[in-house]
């Protein structure tokens, strides 16, 4: 027997290549709206249910109860919030609460799903499950990490997220869109990054962070509490901010985070 490789072998491999470089070849030119008819992409929206929101907003009739439950603590989100506030009475033998959440599950912006692989139910991820590094004035999460995870939880923090940027067909390293950006452009930018770092270093005249979470930790000196009755547009004028896109970049940003 030839150790070598068989001529039908040989041709076999040969035709398969080409059939695979064909195929995807054929999908790369096919338009978009071909690709969109013959190859549907298949998902749903999972954010929150927002027209249940707005009935619980507006005066909407809903149907007479026929149980009643009173309870002296009232939790308003099953969110991570609220659960943590749930967690926090019950360490403390208080259980006559209740949590209510809008939601068919509990979880709000931490919310997972579960779906069977194989022989195994596996859990994700659907929105927010990363954990930065807790502040020093945030004693109640590092309280919960260590009870939650008495031999370490360093394995869970995330480190800085590695995002990029889809622009002018191409995709690009970071959020702010530094292509065809102008020197002025990066200038500011620049110029706003120095100024954000200014701000997480700054201390109050009290001796606390300009800016903390939590807020009440949050120094109370005039000279940033000002900055609680100005909109984020102000705050860049009143520094002669001008970039455009600068100020996307910062409305990605407040969107995002809050």
């Amino acid at each position: 027997m030839s150790n070598g490789i068989s001529r039908r072998n040989f041709f076999v491999s040969a035709f398969s290549i080409f059939i695979g470089f064909f195929t995807l070849s054929f999908f790369t030119i096919l338009p978009k709206r071909w690709k969109r008819k013959f190859f549907p992409l298949k998902g749903e929206d999972k954010g929150l249910n927002w027209k249940l929101g707005h009935k619980v907003r507006e005066d909407h009739v809903w149907p007479k109860s026929s149980l009643v439950q009173k309870y002296p603590i009232l939790i308003l989100g099953g969110g991570i919030s609220g659960l943590c506030a749930g967690y926090y009475l019950s360490k403390h033998q208080v259980v006559d609460y209740a949590i209510l959440e809008l939601e068919n599950t509990v979880g709000g912006n931490a919310v997972w799903g579960k779906k069977k692989w194989g022989f195994e139910n596996q859990k994700f991820p659907w929105a927010a499950h990363y954990l930065p590094l807790p502040g020093k004035e945030a004693t109640y999460v590092q309280e919960l990490l260590h009870e939650l995870f008495p031999q370490g939880y360093e394995e869970f923090l995330c480190p800085p997220l590695e995002e990029k940027l889809f622009l002018f067909g191409r995709w690009q390293e970071g959020l702010y869109p530094r292509l065809a950006a102008s020197q002025k452009d990066l200038a500011e930018k620049k110029r706003f990054d120095d100024l954000m770092d200014e701000f997480r270093h700054a201390i109050g005249k009290d001796g606390k962070k300009a800016f903390a979470i939590p807020l009440a930790f949050s120094s109370k000196d005039p000279a940033f509490t000002k900055y609680d009755f100005m909109s984020m547009k102000e705050f860049l004028q009143k520094h002669d901010f001008s970039s455009n896109r600068l100020f996307w970049y910062v409305e990605y940003g407040l969107r995002d985070d809050y």
